[in-house]
């Protein structure tokens, strides 16, 4: 199992204006922490910004590359701000001083309606330094975000170094204050409703690449272990079906979608695989969980042409929703 979505922090040594009052958040996601997976990750992990003050940006990643190796992580992403595209070259180019860095986001989370357009110069840049790009939106976003990608389609022929995180947030705000299984039932059914026609149309943009993560982190509340199931349930199978199993990866968000909602990392883990496993194939269900990340991140031994970025195949070398 590979990790395409895990966070490390010290709210005592960096400054993360979105956790400000944010009790359930950990003081610390560290290597021996509480909560942090017993026994290390086996393939290892990818380390996701966390959403640290922009001064720190780079000091984030330095801190991380020193964490490295305690924390099995073999990649970082690193934040970064795609509308300045002036400051944002700059910023590519101090990047190119950590090797672990693979990629970065820009959380489009929150912008306002028309915003995202204003990024695709940003985008494109990154696209051709070589790096992946990560982009986290609510899925009430997701025609503005295909409308975006579908430029990055037509300049680059496909959107292949782009990811979605979180499946696009699948809105589960309704389950606040709801205990019984029918009225959960309900809510899930309607949110997945909401959320199925704007997955399906990020799903035709060739080569965009999704995460089976930050489920649990829209939950208001603490996650169960039956309530992950059914998280999983509602939401995975039409997720594979639009995107296939050759696009999909998995992530655990931890512990923005574990700890801070009363639940274990191998709980969620669990509840994945459950689900997964009763739809794929075995090789399937190895490269959704494992070998899909790998390849794109291009920490595999061969990644496929496919999962690489063209310019790499060229020989390059705000308060917000949880679930980042």
């Amino acid at each position: 199992m590979f990790d395409a979505h895990l966070h490390l922090w010290d709210r005592d040594r960096f400054a993360y204006p979105w956790m400000d009052g944010n009790a359930d958040l950990p003081q610390a996601s560290l290597p021996g922490a509480p909560g942090f997976p017993a026994g290390g990750l086996p393939a290892g992990a990818v380390f996701i910004e966390a959403g640290v003050a922009e001064a720190q940006r780079l000091d984030e990643v330095a801190w991380v590359t020193d964490l490295a190796a305690a924390a099995d992580i073999r990649g970082i992403v690193a934040a970064a701000d795609l509308l300045d595209t002036v400051a944002l070259t700059g910023h590519l180019s101090a990047l190119r001083e950590f090797p672990l860095v693979v990629g970065v986001r820009d959380n489009f989370e929150g912008l306002p309606a028309g915003a995202l357009a204003e990024r695709l110069p940003g985008l494109l840049a990154v696209l051709a330094a070589g790096l992946r790009v990560d982009v986290c939106i609510r899925h009430e976003q997701a025609a503005e975000l295909a409308g975006l990608l579908e430029a990055v389609a037509a300049q680059r022929g496909d959107a292949s170094g782009v990811v979605l995180d979180h499946i696009a947030k699948p809105g589960l705000e309704g389950l606040a204050g709801v205990s019984g299984a029918a009225q959960r039932s309900a809510v899930l059914t309607a949110a997945r409703d909401a959320w199925l026609p704007g997955i399906r149309r990020l799903a035709t943009i060739e080569s965009l690449a999704v995460k089976v993560s930050g489920l649990p982190g829209q939950v208001p509340g603490p996650v169960a272990g039956e309530l992950a199931g059914e998280l999983a349930q509602t939401f995975i199978p039409p997720l594979l079906e639009a995107f296939g199993a050759d696009r999909v990866m998995f992530g655990s968000d931890h512990p923005v979608s574990t700890l801070a909602h009363g639940l274990d990392y191998r709980v969620w883990f669990g509840a994945l695989h459950l689900t997964l496993a009763g739809i794929l194939e075995a090789d399937e269900l190895e490269a959704v969980l494992s070998d899909n990340a790998l390849r794109f991140y291009g920490l595999a031994d061969v990644p496929a042409d496919d999962d690489v970025p063209a310019d790499d195949q060229a020989g390059n070398t705000q308060t917000m929703k949880e679930s980042r």
